[in-house]
């Protein structure tokens, strides 16, 4: 019986070379809930299986189906409205560089690190709630 192929093509990324975040993510307290956010990851070639982990207080939020290419080996996440609380949270965006991620092993995986921050809404009795600047966070570390 032959091995499975399991090659890294032609093209596949070698590095992330950039990722960015909002500077700050919305925590409405009545709902419970952080607004929904888009995280926009760089590569240098193709990423096969991109990921993002993001872990806050002990609970781990994974996304994977959400991440769409948007061109020129850029990829986007989108992040939906969840129970994310306010604080800074470690976030691991990650590419498998083989197809079939389940026959990888630890040196197919690439890892890129960044913090998020989620901020509880303030809210004003004259003005209603208060909105976080639009501004991005670029890339802060990488490991």
């Amino acid at each position: 019986m032959r091995p499975l192929k399991n090659t890294i093509e032609k093209g596949v990324f070698t590095k992330i070379t950039d990722v960015r975040v909002p500077d700050t993510i919305l925590y409405n307290e009545s709902k419970g809930r952080s607004q929904a956010f888009t995280i926009s990851i760089t590569a240098d070639g193709s990423i096969p299986f991109p990921q993002v982990i993001i872990r806050a207080n002990g609970k781990e939020y994974l996304y994977n189906s959400s991440i769409q290419p948007a061109g020129n080996n850029v990829y986007i996440a989108e992040i939906e409205e969840s129970d994310i609380p306010p604080g800074s949270h470690n976030v691991q965006i990650e590419g498998c560089r083989r197809n079939d991620w389940q026959q990888s092993n630890g040196d197919d995986w690439i890892k890129y690190y960044i913090d998020i921050h989620v901020v509880a809404e303030s809210v004003s009795s004259d003005t209603g709630p208060k909105t976080a600047a639009a501004s991005v966070n670029h890339s802060k570390k990488k490991n």
